[in-house]
């Protein structure tokens, strides 16, 4: 199995679903000899949990202070199940086995990207300036940059087609076109390692 180490796995759960977990960590900890003393303590757990259970109760009425108290209580025990994963990492010292014992998921190493899709999709839209077109296209995991290419009689006339921006976010706006005219878009990604494949074209008359 391709895996690091635990993770607290709290980020963004649900208050059910952080106290279902916070009681399967300590169903998995109960008694268990590799790890023979938690901290923070188990009762400590239970209690935050147990603390967090009440509090979603008491919000159910949408009062300003009740929703307040829960969220409090919500943050308290995704804290103490960070430090329980913590001391989980630094007492079972690397030993997978023994980390798989503990009720907390393995983190799996990040996926190098080393190749690049196309833009799945790409629209041209008519600008409020004369000679410009608006183009937004999909984003590509792992881009770092695009780079927009323009042809101005065939889409089809590979030699026709030439760079006319690059940039970091999905969207930008190609000016300086003759107004008037069909012009006709692609977008490719651009990573460290090279550059993926080019978007579906996308045609559009100038303002």
């Amino acid at each position: 199995m391709n895996v690091t180490c635990i993770r607290a796995g709290v980020k963004d759960l649900p208050s059910a679903a952080l106290i279902a977990k916070a009681r399967h960590v300590e169903t998995c900890l109960q008694g268990n000899p590799h790890f023979p003393s938690p901290q923070p303590g188990l009762d400590t757990l239970r209690h935050a949990y147990l603390a967090l259970e009440r509090a979603v109760a008491d919000a159910t009425g949408r009062a300003r202070a009740a929703v307040a108290l829960r969220w409090e209580r919500h943050a308290e025990l995704e804290r103490l199940l960070v430090q329980l994963a913590k001391y989980v990492m630094a007492t079972a010292q690397g030993d997978v086995a023994k980390q798989l014992t503990s009720g907390f998921e393995l983190r799996r190493p990040p996926v190098r990207i080393s190749t690049l899709e196309a833009p799945a999709v790409l629209e041209a839209k008519r600008s409020e300036h004369e000679g410009a077109v608006k183009l937004c296209w999909s984003a590509v995991r792992g881009a770092r940059t695009y780079e927009v290419y323009v042809n101005h009689s065939d889409p089809d006339h590979e030699a026709g087609w030439y760079r006319i921006a690059s940039c970091t976010r999905i969207r930008t706006e190609v000016r300086h076109l003759q107004p008037g005219e069909v012009h006709h878009f692609r977008v490719r990604a651009i990573l460290a390692a090279g550059e993926g494949p080019f978007s579906p074209v996308s045609s559009k008359r100038a303002a």
